[in-house]
């Protein structure tokens, strides 16, 4: 945020780098949805979760790196 205050063409509502509507929506949902998500990793077998995770860290390598490889 900080590194940001003299930047030119921000989005509106936005301090610095940081977008004020989407801190607060990001913020909203995660506050709300947490607990239903600690309730599910707790009610999912191990092996479910760690699979799920699995596939998460893939799909997140492969989207960084196309979005690296297309600069």
């Amino acid at each position: 945020m900080a590194t940001g205050w003299g930047a030119q063409n921000l989005v509106p509502f936005s301090l610095g780098f940081v977008n004020i509507p989407g801190f607060v929506a990001l913020s909203v949902l995660t506050v709300t949805l947490a607990p239903w998500g600690a309730r599910l990793a707790h009610a999912l077998p191990a092996n479910v979760l760690r699979r799920l995770f699995a596939v998460l860290l893939l799909v997140t390598g492969g989207l960084m790196l196309r979005d690296g490889l297309t600069w």
